[in-house]
Order: C-alpha cells, then structure tokens, then sequence
C-alpha cells in the first residue's frame, strides 16, 4: 500500500472518498467471519477537483457479487426544490437584533 501512496504523490493524485458506502468488497456472512475492503477507489488530480470541485463518489451494492461498484457524479448532489415555505428571513432578525429586541 505504501508503494501505491508514493504512485498517488509523486503523479500529483489524491484519493477521493466516497460520500457513503466505503467499502468496495465483502465476505462472509456472519459477525466473525465478515470481512469487507476498500479496494477500488477513484483519484484525480489536483486541477481536476477544482474544475468538477461538486462531485461526489458513491458506491453501490451489485447483487449477486461480493464486490461493490463506484459511481462518480461530476455534478455532485442536485437539490431539490422545497415545497415547503421559508419562514424565517435572515433581514428580518438583523434589523430585530439592531432594534436589540432579541
């Protein structure tokens, strides 16, 4: 593993972790045989994560197999629009702590 490391450092890669579901590989079945790994794992450099600087790994189970498949969303997470109303309006409390009523 340190021979990898060295790789990453010296072509100016970093690792990029996923946003959840850390481990790529499992086996067993049961608590004390349970085995799981981080195996497979995306880099970039350092350019890249500034131009797609939103993204976001995922890993997700593929049935039928002990190994996990990355997803790499260049994108990042898309929010969604709330339906819900904001109530509470930042100027409103600014002028409410200047009156010193709060």
């Amino acid at each position: 593993m340190e021979v990898f490391r060295d790789a990453l450092e010296r072509n100016g890669l970093w690792d990029i972790k996923p946003a959840h579901g850390w481990f790529t590989w499992h086996k067993g079945d049961d608590v004390d045989t349970y085995i799981k790994q981080r195996i497979d794992r995306f880099v970039a450099s350092i350019p890249w994560l500034h131009y797609f600087s939103q993204c976001e790994i995922t890993t997700e189970y593929a049935k039928d197999s002990d190994h996990c498949f990355l997803l790499l969303n260049t994108e990042g997470k898309q929010r969604k629009e709330s339906k819900h109303v904001d109530y509470f309006k930042h100027e409103e409390l600014k002028t409410l702590l200047d009156k010193e009523e709060i």
